[in-house]
């Protein structure tokens, strides 16, 4: 299975149920609950973000159609690779429409005290994919290749090296974790440029509204700015008090002035749709209803 975001940088997950759930790395999702996907047959629909966790750098996915019958899907392995061992990689490059598979072999192992366990594979090249599937000869699913930044800022790996989360792993200790519903989503820092003005965002608030009740606190609410021809801006939003919600949309202007503003919850949309417009540190009044 390839995912495709908004942006053209392409990522790879895999289907690892009967049921349509889909595993991959969690970093190149930025805070969009709902990404474009591309299934093996060319199949181009979306899917929804049901579980992620940022520490361990994986997501669940679950397609937002329902096709006709069970969906296709990859069984994750019961068995450990070994040094050594040669495996098919599956994956969606970066930068290029085309899925391919090549191999690679396993070039050691990084056992680890956390319950979370690692290998390292011989393709250092960088054409590996994040979220690239390694499947055993029996096409089983081995392990998903990491992102390199993820697995330098986790002190895993060394500076170079390609590793992969064992499935084992997978299995044991991070599916049950995403099936649970976790959203843990750790904040995109941006770069400081002190030769610019702060980018002080349009703030929506209001009352939000669920089958008629106010929002529960704890409620993760999403806000999309579209536009045309620009990629979708999404930003993200815990609801402190129920009911209530304040979400600060730093979009740039200049680009998204005039876009629509769409509100999701739990994989729905709102049928409120807003229009981005005004100045920077406006504040805008805007009722949500599910």
């Amino acid at each position: 299975m390839s995912l495709i975001i908004p942006t053209e940088t392409a990522w790879t997950g895999v289907v690892i149920s009967e049921d349509g759930e889909i595993l991959t790395t969690s970093e190149a999702l930025g805070e969009a609950p709902v990404v474009d996907i591309r299934l093996w047959d060319g199949t181009r629909a979306q899917a929804c973000v049901t579980g992620r966790d940022d520490d361990i750098g994986l997501a669940l996915l679950r397609p937002l159609f329902e096709p006709a019958g069970a969906y296709d899907y990859l069984a994750l392995s019961t068995e450990s690779p070994s040094v050594g061992q040669e495996l098919g990689l599956l994956q969606h490059p970066r930068l290029s429409p085309v899925t391919y598979q090549r191999t690679t072999k396993v070039a050691r192992d990084i056992p680890s005290d956390s319950g979370y366990n690692y290998f390292v594979v011989d393709a250092a090249d960088g054409t590996t994919a994040d979220g690239a599937v390694l499947l055993d000869q029996g096409g089983r699913v081995v392990g998903i290749r990491m992102p390199l930044l993820w697995l330098l800022q986790n002190q895993i790996t060394d500076p170079g090296e390609v590793a992969a989360v064992h499935a084992l792993t997978i299995e044991g200790v991070a599916l049950p974790v995403l099936r649970s519903g976790r959203m843990q989503i750790l904040p995109v820092l941006p770069r400081p440029d002190w030769e610019s003005l702060p980018n002080v965002p349009i703030v929506f608030n209001g009352e939000i509204t669920v089958d008629g009740a106010p929002a529960p606190a704890g409620t993760l609410v999403y806000a999309k700015v579209s536009k045309e021809g620009e990629p979708d801006y999404w930003r993200s939003t815990l609801l402190g008090v129920a009911g209530e919600y304040v979400l600060p949309l730093s979009a740039d202007t200049q680009t998204y002035l005039g876009g629509s503003v769409e509100f999701w919850v739990d994989c729905e949309s709102s049928s409120t749709v807003a229009t981005y417009e005004g100045f920077l540190g406006r504040v805008v009044e805007q009722a949500i209803t599910f």
